[in-house]
């Protein structure tokens, strides 16, 4: 059944064929069940998700639902603010599933505002980039559940100074070029071969850099038309960020997911591509 599962789900998932998200989502099209499979083994591992309520914040074709509840979930839910996804994920669950989930057509942030119900674990995977204010979004979550897992790209200029014709077809976009020169490049290129300051400058860009950004982009609150959440506008932010937040909660970071991703799909989880990280509430 879960062949089937997987096979169905990408099916339905147009990502795959939209040339839009060709270069957006996770750098390559996922038109490979078997792909998907390596993928939720990592965000999801089965013995994370059976006998516990899942909650998926950005649910899309919510193939993480079907995956749960195929591994033993009892029960899961999809928050997903789009009709059109929301009817692919009803009609595709329905498929497989008559009961122990369900799908809610609302933003992040409205859910969260008028949900006070608990969850043994929520996945919040490829949608973190569109909630402006991720502070609230992440103190909601420690205080309604025991497990955290999130899912998202790495600031996007990472692709460009680390190595953007690994992730990019337009290599030569001019508003890179325009934004950065040869001088730039050419700089950037002596700092991370220097014995001196290469393995400082790595680390500054990978952790430290865009905790600045994620600072300066959470107090900008806009009314534009939502997507996932109330922003149209895209901010990524470097998982450092994240495990300083849950440590200062008082959770744990868990590996587990980053492990088994970036040994089983590099293609897709390697810095500077994408990162997957969970976070479990302590004992203290």
């Amino acid at each position: 059944m879960l062949d089937q599962i997987l096979k169905r789900f990408t099916s339905v998932d147009h990502r795959h064929i939209s040339p839009r998200h060709h270069n957006q989502i996770m750098g390559k099209p996922i038109s490979d069940p078997d792909v998907n499979k390596k993928l939720y083994t990592g965000i999801l591992p089965p013995s994370l998700v059976k006998n516990k309520t899942v909650l998926d914040l950005g649910s899309f074709a919510f193939l993480s639902g079907a995956w749960s509840l195929y591994h033993g979930a009892k029960h899961v839910t999809g928050v997903e603010i789009n009709k059109n996804r929301n009817k692919i994920a009803n009609d595709t669950m329905s498929e497989f599933f008559d009961s122990n989930w369900k799908t809610v057509e609302q933003s992040i942030e409205t859910f969260i505002s008028n949900n006070n119900e608990q969850y043994d674990v929520i996945l919040i995977a490829g949608t973190l980039h569109k909630i402006l204010d991720k502070t609230n979004l992440l103190l909601w979550c420690t205080e309604h559940s025991d497990y955290v897992i999130l899912e998202s790209n790495y600031p996007p200029v990472y692709q460009y100074l680390l190595g953007k014709e690994q992730w990019w077809n337009d290599i030569d976009n001019e508003v890179y070029n325009t934004i950065y020169g040869n001088q730039d490049k050419q700089f950037i290129s002596n700092l991370l071969e220097s014995e001196v300051y290469g393995e400082w400058f790595l680390d500054f860009l990978k952790n430290k850099l865009p905790v600045y950004q994620y600072a300066q982009m959470t107090n900008k609150i806009t009314h534009a038309k939502p997507m996932y959440g109330n922003s149209n506008a895209s901010t990524y932010t470097s998982p450092n960020y994240f495990k300083h937040f849950f440590s200062l909660k008082g959770w744990d970071y868990n590996n587990q997911h980053s492990e088994y991703l970036s040994q089983n799909v590099p293609e897709y989880y390697t810095f500077p591509r994408r990162y997957c990280i969970g976070f479990s509430k302590g004992n203290g």
